[in-house]
């Protein structure tokens, strides 16, 4: 059995004992431990303990435990614990999700519900415990087990993980060579039930699925453009003729990029998804997505490192509008994955429910505004005929 990567979540102060516990059980199960204070944890040095919680589960966790003591633990500005946050990030993922909570707890939830405003400090550190297993049990409809010592952890957790390899098992017979490279590929759970169900409109689903994985990738340099985080700049122009160049090949950059994304779309989708019939390259349908995060990233790098760029102050007017020509590029390509993927979603519903839909129109239509480029180019006439005067 491949070793699952099983990421712990819950306060440390009040659950250390329980959490040491459940790194040697994970670990004599030959399955890897994802607990924070552990050295098999994944850290990025450059981000900081919270982000890097949220990552490890999104980016590497196959298994999710929830463990809810007494404390709720430190509020993020989303008003959310860190561990309330990180079990949000495993369900979006969609991933098996095991919860443990304290016996007390939901010994005193009846008790909470009829009076709110007591005081409970007792036994909880904040009601916001109370909510939170409210939200988990009533609302999200989880199953929760409630446990007293470790060891109620350890067996429900022993029969689960059996389970959930029983299943793996049964998912394994319906492998194809093709699938199963796919799936060595890093593909989201999302993604793999996609194409072992195969449900309708699975492919055009796949390719919007992945897309959607991998631009979420990019959340990070998307919010660095966002709030305009310009790093130290790498390049100093003073002189007419170097900014003349250097806005030309920053230009010619720009509309490189437009081509290959109009290009891996509309040309290499047409490739990859086949004659009608046939089924389409999934591998190829993925490259598609890698591809296409790959040039947003591009984009978006060119943006700031143009907004970076010092100039010096007869050259900043032209040099801002340069920068503004990718702005409603780069908006376009961080939402159409997700607009695509419902507009999918809805035709697949509509497909099962017996409508007759022959052809979907998919076909990308961004690229830089022409408007906005032929504005800029009679600014830049303007600014050289005024600096060469």
């Amino acid at each position: 059995m491949n070793k699952l990567n099983i990421f712990v979540s819950s306060t440390c102060y009040d659950l250390s004992q329980v959490r040491a516990d459940m790194y040697e059980f994970i670990d004599n199960l030959g399955h890897t431990p994802m607990l924070s204070e552990f050295d098999t944890f994944p850290i990025n040095p450059s981000m900081n303990a919270i982000d890097n919680c949220i990552i490890s589960v999104r980016d590497f966790a196959d298994v999710f435990i929830l463990i809810i003591g007494s404390k709720y633990g430190y509020v993020l500005p989303s008003g959310k614990s860190i561990t309330n946050t990180e079990f949000l990030t495993a369900k979006e993922k969609e991933i098996p999700i095991y919860i443990f909570i304290k016996k007390e707890i939901i010994t005193f939830l009846p008790t909470w519900r009829k009076s709110k405003d007591q005081d409970y400090s007792n036994i909880v550190e904040s009601s916001k415990i109370f909510e939170l297993v409210e939200e988990i049990r009533d609302n999200e409809k989880f199953h929760c087990c409630e446990f007293e010592h470790i060891q109620d952890i350890r067996s429900r957790l022993k029969i689960q993980l059996s389970y959930l390899y029983k299943e793996s098992l049964q998912l394994k017979l319906k492998l194809t060579p093709e699938t199963e490279e796919i799936m060595n590929m890093g593909i989201s759970t999302q993604a793999v039930r996609l194409i072992l169900d195969k449900p309708t409109a699975y492919e055009f689903l796949f390719l919007f699925q992945t897309m959607s994985d991998e631009m979420k990738k990019k959340e990070y340099l998307f919010n660095d453009y966002e709030y305009s985080v310009l790093l130290n700049s790498k390049r100093y122009i003073e002189y007419l003729n170097s900014f003349v160049s250097w806005q030309k090949h920053k230009i010619d950059v720009l509309l490189k990029i437009a081509y290959g994304v109009q290009n891996i779309l509309n040309v290499g989708a047409k490739k990859y998804f086949n004659e009608k019939g046939a089924s389409a390259d999934l591998k190829g349908l993925f490259y598609i997505s890698m591809t296409y995060s790959r040039l947003f990233e591009s984009l978006v790098n060119w943006s700031l490192e143009v907004s970076s760029t010092t100039v010096i102050n007869k050259f900043n007017g032209i040099k801002d509008k340069l920068a503004k020509l990718a702005s409603e590029f780069i908006l376009k390509m961080m939402q159409y994955p997700n607009q695509e993927h419902v507009k999918f979603l809805d035709i697949q519903r509509r497909i099962n429910e017996g409508e007759n839909i022959t052809s979907v129109n998919s076909k990308l239509e961004i690229s830089i505004n022409e408007d906005d480029l032929n504005e800029y180019f009679n600014e830049f006439e303007m600014f050289l005929e005024l600096n060469n005067a």
